[in-house]
Formats: structure tokens, C-alpha cells, sequence
């Protein structure tokens, strides 16, 4: 039966006290030992769940249950094999414990015939229906992505079942994973008819509200959780990105600094908060946050790590900080992006600010490298095309004319600049070129030029228009 809060705080702080009086020379029972371990796993006290469980294998090196919380241990370290070796050796091999262990490992191996055999089967041999292994069952395929699953065992368990409400809340969290959205929020409304302080419910109900744009009613009902349970870590998150939604940037920071308090790691919120204040030009308060999610993102996350940096580079463009823009995203170079497309993304950065002598010197070292990409080239011609760069940009535009011959798709970029230089003769030649390279986008290029005008015309415009 498990133990009431209360129980188990006794019992830690009489583990507590025996740590420190007596170090590693005290004994007590392997169950309560078990109990203070979950306590700490439950606080993210690593650490110390791992000194409570040497302490417990010490005490109690042939109890099951102990070696069973041994092997769980090493699953989560990623010694699977070593904990599958520690499982098989116990002596009996039809325990609960043993048969959630072996089920989950097929979870683990996307096995989920493997592993509905082995639930049936301990189901099977219960000597009488024990529903908390159904709601178990259901935990386990909700924690592995089987929400079908989940929903079979929890429709196993009746309503006169003593935690039945948890047994719904599994059956919401089932529905709303499956996109079955008012389903999900039928649910939650039923259990918090019968219970309205029920703050993990609250929570839920305000996630399925946020996944439906419902974005005041998911911040009302994070109220509700909040004012239940102040702590309420998924309360605070989804009432940040419904504030960010809803463009509330006041509220969503109020939100972020307690939910950092308790939830410093989870860096997408701050990433979320950081891009939405750039968003709304709130440099410093953006900086702040983008800081702080670069802090918490680990460097294996690369995607979100560059998307940070960019973040920043983007905040320090718009204060003109050009130089601190480039050693910015040089260091996105250890997480896979190249050297040349760090140039051109500064220099597009720095050209939205009007920033051009940097720029054009940057897009120059472009052109000048080895191993440059079609797509690379025709990105440089784009940029001096957008940000209207041409007469101060000519040494470059000579560089790309050089490169037709390899890089047709230049030609209608080249054909638009050579116009804006007055470059008659240039301008005929490429424009005849880029008529037959790529008509699509010469039209694109030309239409406030030639308005009305197909790419077919433009030859016979331009005669018109400069002489033949």
C-alpha cells in the first residue's frame, strides 16, 4: 500500500538524521530505504537517491525490491544490459517487479506485442484484479508513445477504483496526445466537477486549451492551478506561451522569472520568450532571455543552439553592434554550420540595418573562397539585389558575371543590376540571357520595370527604351 506524504517525510528526515549522525552506520528497513530513494528522485536529488540506494543494497544485498531499484538505476545510467542481467538473475521471475521491468525494455525496443504479452500475462495470474496494475500499464505505454494502449488498460478500471480520478487524468493526457481535443477537455471538466482543486487537472485542461488557441482560457485556467498550487511548474510554462501568444510580454516575463526559480534547464521557454520580445523589439529584455537560454541549451542541441546564436546575432544587429554580429555566429562553427554561411548571414543581418561597407566586404570574401555552393552564389545576388547595393557593390557584381558561365541562374540578378549601373550594352546581353535561363524569375525581377510585360517582351522593351 503506498505511504502518505506525511509517512515518507518522517521517514527521510529519520534517514537524514542518521546520515549525519552516524554516517554510513545505521539500519532500517529496505522498503523505507526504497521510499526515501523515490522521495529524492521525485526532488531531481540524484545524488542522493543514488547514496540512499548504496546504502540499501549495503543493508540489504539479497532483497528483490532492492535489487530491482539497482537495475532501474543502471536502465537510466544506459547500462540496459547490465540491469536486464540483474533482473533475470532474481530469483522470481513472476513478480511484478520483474515482469514491468522486462515489459518496459520492449517498450524500449518499440516491441509492443512483446510487451502486451508480458501484461496480460501478470494480469492473468493476479490472484485478484489489482487495478493499480492496470494504472501502471497505462503509465508505462503513455510514457512510450502508445496512447491506444494506455486507454485499453485504463477503461479496465472501475470509477469505484480509490484513485480513479488519476486513472482519467492518464485518459485525458491519452486523448489529447491522440489530437482528440475535446474529448480530452470533456474529461478534465468531469474530474474537476468532483474535484476543483485538483491542480494537475487545471494544468492539463489549460494545455489542451493552448494546443486549441484558446489562449485566455488556457492562461484562466493556469490561474487556477497557480492559486491552488503556487509551484505548479506546467501552470506557469503553458501560461508563458499563452502570454507569448497573446503578445502579453509583461505577463509572460512575471511568468518566466518564477517559472526559471523551478525549471531553470527548460530552455525552449526562454528561447520562446527571447524571440518573441526581439519580435516586438524589446532588445534588452530579448537579450536577457536569449542569454539565459544559450546558458541551459546543451551543446549536443545543436539546432536550438544555432537558432540562439542567430537570436542574439539578430539582437546585436538591430544595436549595430556589426562587429559582435560576426563573432556571434563564427561560433556556430562547432556545431556544423560553415564558414561561408556564417558571412552571408551576417552580412544579410547587417545589410537589414543598412550596414553596407561590412556586408559588401563579407559577401566579397564569399565570392573570393573555394567550394562555393550554387545555392551560396545565387544567395549573394539575391542579398545585393534586395538591399538595392550596386553601384557601391560593382567590383562584386563583376566577380558574379564571371560566374555566369558556371551559374546560369545569376543572369537575371545580373540583368537587374546592370540596369540600375546604366550599363546598356551589359544590360541587353544578360537580360537576353536571363529571358532564356529563367523567364519565371526575370518576370519576378522586372515586373515593377516592364509592368505588364512577359519575360518574352523584354528584349523588344528594352530596344524601345535605349535604342537599338
Amino acid at each position: 500500500m503506498a505511504r502518505s506524504n506525511g509517512r515518507i517525510k518522517e521517514l527521510v528526515s529519520m534517514y537524514e538524521e542518521n546520515i549525519k549522525a552516524n554516517g554510513s552506520s545505521f539500519y532500517m528497513e529496505a522498503l523505507d530505504l526504497l521510499d526515501v530513494m523515490d522521495y529524492y528522485l521525485q526532488k531531481g536529488r540524484g545524488y542522493d537517491a543514488e547514496t540512499c540506494l548504496r546504502h540499501a543494497l549495503r543493508l540489504h544485498p539479497d532483497n528483490e525490491d532492492v535489487l530491482l531499484a539497482q537495475a532501474y538505476a543502471l536502465k537510466e545510467e544506459g547500462n540496459i544490459a547490465e540491469g536486464l542481467s540483474l533482473v533475470y538473475a532474481l530469483p522470481n521471475q513472476d513478480s511484478r517487479g520483474v515482469k514491468m521491468f522486462l515489459a518496459e525494455y520492449s517498450l524500449m525496443l518499440s516491441d509492443s506485442v512483446a510487451a502486451e504479452e508480458i501484461f496480460q500475462d501478470y494480469w492473468n495470474i493476479c490472484s485478484t484484479e489489482d487495478y493499480d496494475v492496470c494504472v501502471e500499464i497505462a503509465e508505462l505505454y503513455l510514457d512510450y508513445g502508445y496512447w491506444a494502449s494506455s486507454l485499453n488498460w485504463t477503461s479496465k478500471v472501475p470509477s469505484s477504483y480509490m484513485d480513479y480520478l488519476h486513472c482519467q487524468e492518464l485518459s485525458a493526457e491519452c486523448h489529447y496526445q491522440m489530437g482528440q481535443y475535446e474529448v480530452a477537455i470533456k474529461i478534465l471538466e468531469s474530474i474537476l466537477d468532483v474535484n476543483p482543486y485538483d491542480n494537475v487537472s487545471w494544468a492539463q485542461l489549460a494545455q489542451v486549451q493552448y494546443r486549441i488557441a484558446a489562449y485566455r482560457e488556457a492562461i484562466d485556467s493556469c490561474d487556477y492551478a497557480l492559486a491552488i498550487n503556487a509551484t505548479s511548474v506546467d501552470a506557469l510554462r503553458i501560461k508563458v506561451q499563452s502570454a507569448i501568444a497573446l503578445t502579453q510580454l509583461d505577463m509572460a516575463i512575471e511568468c518566466a522569472k518564477e517559472y526559471y526559480v523551478y525549471r531553470p534547464s527548460d530552455y525552449i521557454v526562454f528561447l520562446l520568450l527571447g524571440e518573441a520580445l526581439l519580435a516586438n523589439d524589446r532588445l534588452d529584455d530579448a537579450s536577457t532571455y536569449l542569454s539565459l537560454a544559450g546558458l541551459q541549451c546543451p551543446h549536443e542541441m545543436a539546432q536550438d543552439s544555432i537558432r540562439i546564436k542567430t537570436l542574439m546575432a539578430c539582437v546585436q544587429a538591430r544595436r549595430q553592434q556589426y562587429p559582435l554580429v560576426y563573432e556571434t555566429l563564427l561560433r556556430t562553427l562547432s556545431l556544423g554550420v560553415s564558414l561561408l554561411d556564417v558571412r552571408l548571414q551576417t552580412a544579410q543581418l547587417c545589410l537589414e540595418q543598412g550596414e553596407r561597407e561590412f556586408s559588401l566586404e563579407l559577401l566579397s570574401e564569399v565570392l573570393n573562397s573555394s567550394n562555393l555552393q550554387s545555392e551560396q552564389v545565387e544567395r549573394v545576388a539575391i542579398l545585393l539585389c534586395e538591399h538595392a547595393c550596386y553601384l557601391l557593390a560593382k567590383d562584386l557584381w563583376k566577380s558574379l558575371m564571371r560566374l555566369t558561365t558556371e551559374y546560369p541562374n545569376l543572369c537575371p540578378y545580373i540583368a537587374l543590376a546592370m540596369y540600375h549601373l546604366k550599363d546598356v550594352a551589359g544590360y541587353k546581353l544578360f537580360l537576353m540571357l536571363a529571358c532564356q535561363a529563367d523567364p519565371t524569375l526575370t518576370q519576378h525581377l522586372f515586373r515593377e520595370i516592364y509592368p505588364g510585360l512577359s519575360a518574352f517582351e523584354y528584349d523588344a522593351a528594352a530596344d524601345a527604351e535605349f535604342g537599338e
